[in-house]
């Protein structure tokens, strides 16, 4: 017997773990800080930050994919690129 599925998933069908919801807590607070009264210099920074951990979820999730037997999507814009 198979053992139960976590009832948290995405809309592919993959579990939003711990690291999946770190990601995205994370971005949402990038983009809050974003929106305060902050120089273009900090701004920059920040929008580095969140660029760069998009490219980390996405990885992390076709990692997830691989871990789990599924078809990666075949899509632009899917993996490390820009």
């Amino acid at each position: 017997m198979k053992p139960p599925l976590p009832k948290l998933r995405d809309s592919h069908d993959l579990p939003l773990d711990g690291a999946r919801t770190a990601f995205r807590s994370h971005r949402t607070r990038l983009s809050n800080y974003d929106r305060s009264r902050s120089d273009d210099l900090e701004k920059s920074i920040i929008q580095a930050r969140q660029h760069n951990l998009r490219i980390a979820e996405k990885s992390y999730i076709e990692r997830q994919e691989h871990a789990l037997g599924l078809e990666p999507e075949d899509k632009p814009g899917a993996g490390f690129e820009p």
